[in-house]
């Protein structure tokens, strides 16, 4: 059996071990006795079983959770040890055995201190949404009754699934590429929440799908700039754009009573305006749009909604509007997160979910490479958060 390195190239018997042990590779892993017992079909199939198993919880993990860097965590006395792209964040091992313990962490680290505790002196209806969420959260658990091992286990509701899924994806973004220190500013800044909250989410599932994101330069205002540009495995390089839909009392949003004039009448999608309005950046490459729709739960949402029929009708119509060949977006990405609209509710099923409308005949047509609906399934995984450390 020879042995090679990482490179594939073989091992001379005189060079370092690769095993870092200091040793020559002839008086370490190089020695006979260790080649012998690798020649052995018993030791060899243990070490194709070890292999498989590690494979096989990679795929299981990105099945469940999506793709991106996994996490990376170790126990280091009382301590807890998880580190986020070039930073290492620790916490007692026993407030943080899960990992949404962490989670929970992490966005006040991110958010700041002193900033949460300036919201939670305020009255609870004019704190920041996210301390509104917090409270929430904290008086969910407070009425859980401990187990056995003294944890606490329970149903989720509205305004924990939110604050998480927020954290999560403040984690994915740091942890994969890089957190911008405007977005924090923006989702301090209540009127601009919304918007940065839903950019989070496009880059999240972005990561949740493979692609390696580098953020726009907008200091160069020679043109019109998408959020992001996601990079395909394959080197494809896509524009992504994120508009959120404004809603009366969604995310401390009012509306003018002009605006909420059409109270009995049938809920519509009405995003139109917002499509068009990232029709108009136009980058040359492929392009996502992703939007969020904020519409309130609908139980039977998966089994047929005129909302869907809404959605595509919508891009169709923008569609003729250019023409075959002419469109510049490649796939629209509907997103609803009904958690906002009611907090303090535990949803029944489906409190997330994606409706993707492809485009076949774009201007710049996607590669065989390129899955819509694999990025479709990344925006649902990333809501699935681990629960759990990884096991060594």
């Amino acid at each position: 059996m020879a042995f090679h390195n990482t490179s594939g190239r073989k091992i001379g018997r005189n060079e370092p071990c690769p095993c870092s042990s200091g040793k020559k590779f002839k008086n370490c892993h190089g020695r006979l006795d260790v080649q012998n017992s690798l020649e052995d079909p018993a030791i060899q199939e243990q070490i194709y079983q070890a292999i498989t198993q590690k494979i096989q919880k990679v795929r299981d993990f990105e099945n469940s959770h999506g793709k991106g860097k996994p996490i990376i965590s170790t126990e280091y006395q009382d301590l807890r040890v998880v580190a986020v792209g070039d930073e290492l964040h620790f916490g007692k091992k026993e407030k943080t055995r899960y990992f949404p313990d962490f989670l929970s962490n992490y966005v006040r680290s991110k958010l700041g201190t002193d900033w949460g505790n300036n919201e939670l002196s305020k009255p609870l209806e004019e704190r920041h949404q996210v301390l509104k969420w917090y409270d929430s959260m904290c008086h969910q658990q407070g009425r859980q009754k401990p187990e056995l091992d003294g944890t606490y286990k329970t149903k989720a509701n509205g305004a924990m699934l939110a604050y998480n899924r927020l954290a999560y994806d403040l984690y994915l973004i740091k942890h994969n590429a890089e957190l911008q220190d405007k977005i924090l500013q923006r989702l301090r800044n209540k009127q601009q929440f919304q918007g940065a909250r839903f950019e989070l989410c496009a880059t999240a599932s972005m990561i949740s799908a493979g692609y390696d994101i580098e953020f726009e330069d907008e200091s160069d205002t020679a043109r019109k700039h998408t959020e992001f540009v996601a990079t395909h495995s394959s080197g494809i390089k896509i524009a992504v754009e994120a508009k959120s839909r404004h809603r009366d009392g969604v995310l401390d949003y009012r509306a003018s009573p002009r605006r909420t004039s059409n109270t009995g009448q049938a809920l519509r999608v009405s995003v139109e305006g917002l499509i068009r309005k990232a029709l108009t950046k136009e980058p040359d490459m492929p392009y996502f749009i992703f939007i969020e729709v904020n519409l309130p739960y609908d139980d039977e949402v998966l089994k047929g909604s005129p909302w869907f029929r809404e959605m595509v009708e919508t891009v169709e119509s923008l569609f003729k509007e250019w023409g075959p060949g002419q469109f510049p977006a490649n796939a629209v990405f509907f997103c609803n997160d009904p958690t906002y609209q009611e907090p303090e509710r535990v949803p029944p099923g489906h409190s997330f979910w994606c409706y993707e409308v492809p485009v076949v005949e774009a201007r710049y047509p996607l590669t065989v490479e390129i899955s819509t609906v694999e990025v479709a399934q990344a925006i649902i995984r990333r809501t699935n958060i681990p629960n759990e450390y990884p096991s060594n």
